[in-house]
């Protein structure tokens, strides 16, 4: 813990540490440009927005040939949330769907059609991975912290190359 009188004010305002032989030292404080700021509040919100994104796709879990023009497939829904990866997976009830033409069983995921769309909350039964929630919450801050630091180290090249050019006109 720091006495309080090793703490120095000068005019400004600014705090100072009185450390050995009585020589000023600035008290180190961590902080980062606005600019800084701006960027990783950009950043933040863009992972946010890929960890709600709803990934929605009907899974065939299985298909039973009707005659030459018709098949019939058991599908569900299924709704992943999150990235990079689902933290939260919502499967819904299998229903049948019959459809026109040759079905290719190699396909197990389809795009979302409006089925699922009308399915009530209710049909829907959800699971969490708290594993893949600490994951995803490690890599979205490891992806801020990089974005920080590569800003302010830009800043500080971009304040040193001004300042030798200034010097160097002189």
């Amino acid at each position: 813990m720091l006495r309080r009188d090793r703490v120095l004010w000068d005019s400004v305002g600014r705090s100072f540490l009185l450390g050995e032989n009585g020589v000023k030292m600035r008290r180190f404080r961590l902080q980062f440009h606005l600019s800084t700021a701006l960027v990783l509040m950009i950043a933040a919100g863009v992972v946010v927005w890929g960890n709600m994104q709803a990934d929605r796709r009907i899974v065939v879990s299985d298909w039973k040939e009707i005659n030459a023009q018709w098949y019939c497939l058991f599908q569900n829904a299924r709704i992943e949330r999150g990235w990079p990866w689902p933290f939260l997976i919502y499967t819904g009830r299998t229903y049948p769907r019959v459809y026109k033409g040759v079905y290719d069983p190699s396909e197990k995921a389809m795009a979302l059609d409006d089925v699922a769309d009308k399915l009530a909350p209710s049909d829907f039964s959800g699971s969490w991975s708290a594993r893949a929630l600490a994951a995803n919450a490690g890599v979205a801050a490891g992806i801020l912290l990089l974005i920080a630091v590569a800003c302010e180290v830009w800043i500080t090249w971009r304040r040193k190359t001004a300042a030798r050019t200034e010097r160097d006109a002189t």
